[in-house]
């Protein structure tokens, strides 16, 4: 893995991601980057590996994405069966937990802006992805049990 990383822009042009065709699939190399996610004119999908120990990636929402209220940045395992779990820091009083069987977190920003700097990072453990993150807007989080 990337003992460093860097920090790395992800900025669709001309077409919103989806479950089967990310916007970026990660690979077990790309570990320790830092991925600003620009959602200004596009919705981005970013998929996860398969968990392997140690693996670590950290999304900030760009500049551009601040007060976005129509595209959306999600991010999924590699499949179903590969959970997310932890909490989300939000709305500056709430936590919004990440339950055991998620699959996939999304900032929806229909059901609430998205802004500047939001952020969420996982690390792998034991097959599993260990998420923390802050979102401004508590009703922009929505977590699901399977990849939409």
């Amino acid at each position: 893995s990337n003992a460093t990383g860097g920090a790395y822009l992800i900025d669709p042009a001309g077409s919103d991601g989806a479950t089967g065709t990310p916007t970026k699939t990660l690979t077990a190399a790309e570990s320790g980057n830092t991925y600003f996610v620009n959602i200004a004119s596009n919705t981005v999908y970013v998929q996860l590996p398969a968990p392997e120990n140690g693996l670590k990636y950290k999304f900030i929402l760009h500049a551009l994405s601040d007060n976005e209220g129509t595209k959306d940045f999600i991010l999924q395992t590699s499949a179903d069966s590969v959970d997310i779990m932890g909490h989300i820091f939000e709305d500056q009083a709430a936590l919004t937990e990440i339950t055991a069987d998620t699959s996939m977190v999304q900032w929806d920003t229909s059901d609430g802006a998205a802004t500047v700097g939001d952020w969420i990072e996982v690390i792998s453990f034991d097959g599993h992805w260990y998420a923390t993150g802050v979102a401004n807007t508590a009703a922009a989080i929505d977590i699901a049990d399977a990849r939409a």
